[in-house]
């Protein structure tokens, strides 16, 4: 098994891949909202999950930003600058994301530009922590 600190440099790589996919949404490809959404919460779960493993958090295993955000709180850890709003991508990771909803309502569009802002935020605000070149 990997020692926690090199298990967070792995989540955060896997982050930066997800995030890769982001970047080019609002490099003007264009991509359904589904997709996007889907690879910024994966970036900012991955990000998160990475300071969690890097400190010996344990997290269960979930998609949900809000608990792992809870879980970062209770740490006494610095939260990134999104906090409040990174749960707004959680649903993109369920739901919207294996079918259990195929309609997707005008609630949950997303913006591209703002899903991008939060990635690059939450990586960065994980990088910080982890004391890694981004």
């Amino acid at each position: 098994m990997k020692r926690p600190d090199e298990y967070a440099r792995l989540l955060l790589q896997k982050a930066r891949g997800d995030a890769q996919v982001v970047e080019a949404a609002c490099g003007g490809s264009r991509f359904e909202d589904w997709i996007v959404g889907f690879h910024a919460q994966q970036a900012v779960e991955k990000a998160l999950k990475s300071v969690l493993s890097s400190k010996e958090v344990e997290y269960p295993h979930t998609h949900s930003l809000k608990r792992l955000l809870q879980l970062i709180e209770d740490a006494k850890l610095p939260l990134p600058r999104d906090h409040a709003r990174l749960p707004e991508l959680s649903q993109f990771a369920g739901d919207i994301r294996y079918g259990a909803r195929m309609d997707l309502l005008p609630a949950d569009r997303i913006d591209p530009a703002w899903a991008l802002d939060c990635v690059r935020r939450t990586l960065a605000w994980a990088e910080r922590l982890l004391a890694v070149e981004p």
